[in-house]
């Protein structure tokens, strides 16, 4: 009798395994053949479900930015105020630092590796899709949900650089007092 394969969710298993492989070595240091190996899986297995490296990481890219942000959504849906709404999205950003720096590796190694049109456009509609959550939550203009997060990741980046947690963690502090103070946030 043959094996009944639910093929939705042997692709999807493909790619949460790809997360780490990808994160670790880098798209332009592996083949096709390391990465089903890392899998446990053969290489036509993989072209069964992706023609090229490149669909395969670019759905895994699509897959982690997706589940960020549905995670992000259904978090903000859970609070009410703008406050508390605020205190989410900063959690989102440094509960899981590894999950924040895999997204900004691979956000890289998806520029660095495609075809430049098509990532851009990958990295936009995610950014705009994160930028109109938040907006839409705190109900502020897109400008301003875009600072916000040029300020979150700035600190983000400085922490990863200098080692330094507490820097992210006093700066959020500090941001969120600003924030409490502030005409455009009330």
């Amino acid at each position: 009798m043959p094996k009944i394969v639910d093929h939705e969710k042997y692709k999807k298993e493909i790619l949460e395994k790809c997360v780490d492989i990808f994160f670790a070595k880098g798209y332009s240091a592996l083949t096709l053949k390391e990465i089903a190996a890392g899998l446990n899986v053969s290489v036509g297995s993989l072209y069964y479900y992706f023609p090229s490296k490149n669909a395969l990481f670019e759905a895994m890219f699509q897959m982690v930015n997706d589940r960020s942000l549905g995670e992000l959504e259904q978090r903000l849906n859970e609070v009410t105020g703008r406050r508390e709404k605020m205190q989410v999205v900063v959690d989102s950003a440094i509960s899981d630092p590894s999950l924040v720096q895999k997204q900004i590796v691979l956000s890289v190694d998806l520029m660095r590796n495609t075809v430049p049109i098509r990532a851009e456009r990958m990295i936009f509609e995610w950014a705009r899709s994160y930028l109109r959550l938040i907006s839409e939550h705190l109900e502020i203009n897109m400008e301003d949900a875009q600072l916000l997060m040029t300020y979150l990741a700035g600190l983000i980046y400085s922490s990863y650089l200098s080692s330094n947690r507490r820097i992210m963690k006093t700066g959020i502090e500090r941001f969120l007092e600003l924030l409490d103070h502030s005409p455009a946030f009330r």
